[in-house]
């Protein structure tokens, strides 16, 4: 009866106070089952730091002397720990041992503990430890907690809201029902009943809420005598306003027809800059190639003119005199070394249009499988075994696990053996060096690190090394395009980044690839 006597404005006070006030409980509710939980978890953690410095070293004494009923007792002291429910340790020779109930739930912690034996100052793995802790009983203890305490905060809301309402009702809402009744009954033609309200004389927000309306009153009754002036200029007023919104609408047609015809020539002209920027590198790429190709048919074709040459010597040296050994001999000599020349400009031709053979990369023809990437380097190791042998390099893999990804391992393999062959032929001249590559996991990518400690990268050369045709060994034959093709096969086949970063101590690069590689047919 009393939320309906208050009518709609209590009773919206009402579902106002009442969704505030579940609001802050919930709030103040979390805080405290949150700072409840804390503690529960910190004394777990403090349980698991217990475990871990308290039991570790004693049940690896025990797992290497094998002593099964020392175990059992020492499983049995960490199954004491609060909400601790299974303990287990496997041997590396197959034993297993555990205690407790083991639980299968999302509600569960599980800590693994590597087992270690010292002796003579070396460390022997034994085995591993595993415990189980239960969080069930604190969620379950949480809950219920937090369920007496919102109930509580409604029931104290509940009964101070019906209390506010009584009040309101008293003081407030029935007089606004004389007030809106009044206001019903008032006419523009009959402005001489004045508001009064059914209450004891006091000077409050209604009494100046009634003298407003009463003055308000009066000043309707003088303002109807100059209503139809003001409608008269109220005329005149939109007349010119409709005259001023069509001349806008007229300037801001022709203002956007204008902005129109300027997108227009901005997107042809980027389309025409996006053509030239392509022509440019078409050109640069038909330079360098016919640069690369030009040396070696040169020499070909020079070599093959001086053999022509020497050839006819030695016909006209053989049919005018057969004795003329010196002579024949000197042009034999020339024709083995001019042979040796044409063929190793040839063989260069054929290398180079191998290259830029494989600048033309097709993704389609690549197939995406999951592998590990420490196996990975280990069969670039063993594929280069002889070449760094002979250069005294060694290669270090640092890693924390192994790591498995889904992506195109013979690009990626190439990759690794071409940066390697870059740190022998341009970082390691003449002297031994050691390549570290680092295999960093994260969650959805993987990073490959990889540095050597050779004579590094000049400035000027890091900042252009993946363009094609960039080299420091232009004079020992070398083309360029290396590094190129690294960029392409990271960038376009294994859809991933590369960087050359600066570095005091030889050369840095470093690969980031996704653990798993988007495919059409996936």
């Amino acid at each position: 009866m009393l939320v309906n006597n208050t009518g709609v404005l209590g009773r919206k006070l009402l579902i106002r106070i009442l969704f505030f006030s579940f609001f802050i409980t919930l709030v103040t509710s979390a805080m405290v089952i949150y700072a409840d939980y804390r503690e529960q978890i910190q004394a777990q953690n403090q349980a698991v730091d217990q475990i871990q410095n308290g039991y570790i070293e004693s049940i690896s004494l025990s797992l290497w002397e094998y002593d099964s009923g020392q175990i059992e007792l020492q499983l049995g002291g960490i199954l004491n720990f609060p909400t601790v429910v299974y303990a287990r340790v496997i041997s590396d020779g197959g034993l297993e041992i555990s205690k407790g109930k083991r639980i299968h739930s999302e509600l569960v912690r599980q800590f693994t503990y590597r087992l270690q034996y010292e002796s003579s100052g070396a460390f022997h793995s034994v085995g591993v430890l595993e415990v189980v802790i239960d969080q069930g009983e604190i969620y379950a203890v949480l809950y219920k907690k937090a369920i007496i305490i919102v109930l509580t905060q409604l029931l104290k809301t509940l009964v101070v809201s019906m209390f506010i309402l009584f009040l309101v009702n008293s003081l407030i809402t029935r007089h606004l029902n004389d007030m809106a009744k009044w206001a019903n009954g008032l006419s523009i033609l009959s402005l001489d009943t004045s508001l009064t309200l059914h209450r004891e004389k006091s000077e409050d927000e209604l009494s100046n809420v009634v003298t407003a309306i009463n003055k308000l009153r009066e000043n309707l009754q003088l303002g109807l005598s100059d209503k139809n002036k003001a409608q008269a200029a109220l005329e005149v007023v939109n007349s010119e306003l409709e005259e001023r919104v069509e001349k806008r609408t007229s300037e801001l047609t022709s203002t956007v027809d204008q902005l129109s015809e300027t997108i227009s020539e901005l997107k042809f002209t980027q389309h025409k800059l996006v053509e030239a920027e392509k022509l440019a590198s078409l050109g640069q790429m038909v330079a360098g190639v016919a640069h690369e190709l030009n040396t070696p048919l040169g020499i070909g074709i020079t070599t093959q003119s001086h053999l022509n040459k020497t050839l006819s010597q030695l016909l006209s040296a053989i049919e005018g005199d057969p004795q003329n050994a010196e002579t024949i001999e000197k042009s034999a000599k020339e024709l083995k070394d001019g042979l040796k020349i044409l063929e190793d400009s040839l063989f260069r031709a054929s290398d180079l249009v191998g290259n830029f053979k494989k600048l033309a990369i097709d993704r389609s023809t690549q197939i995406s499988t999951q592998f590990s990437l420490v196996e990975l380097m280990e069969r670039v190791e063993n594929a280069m075994a002889i070449e760094l042998s002979g250069r005294h390099c060694d290669i270090k893999v640092l890693y924390v696990e192994d790591i498995e990804i889904i992506n195109y391992p013979e690009p990626l393999f190439s990759v690794i053996s071409q940066l390697i062959q870059n740190s022998l032929q341009h970082g390691f001249t003449n002297q031994p060096g050691t390549i570290v590559v680092s295999l960093i996991n994260s969650n959805y990518t993987v990073t490959i690190d990889y540095r050597d400690d050779g004579v590094g990268i000049t400035e000027d050369i890091r900042t252009k090394i993946f363009d094609p045709f960039v080299t420091t060994g232009r004079g020992k034959g070398r083309t360029g395009l290396g590094m190129h093709l690294v960029y392409n096969l990271v960038t376009q086949i294994l859809d991933g980044t590369i960087s050359c970063l600066k570095s005091e101590n030889g050369a840095h690069f470093s690969i980031e690839l996704p653990k798993k590689i988007y495919t059409p047919m996936q």
